[in-house]
């Protein structure tokens, strides 16, 4: 469910398919500049 800021009207939000993304460890680590 949702909200319309607008008129604060409840609406229904479809479910979506789409992937998703969650970074792991080892490339947080990469981010973050720790070596393995």
């Amino acid at each position: 469910k949702g909200r319309n800021p607008q008129t604060g009207e409840t609406i229904k939000i479809k479910a979506g398919k789409r992937p998703r993304f969650k970074a792991g460890q080892g490339l947080k680590n990469m981010v973050a500049g720790k070596k393995k």
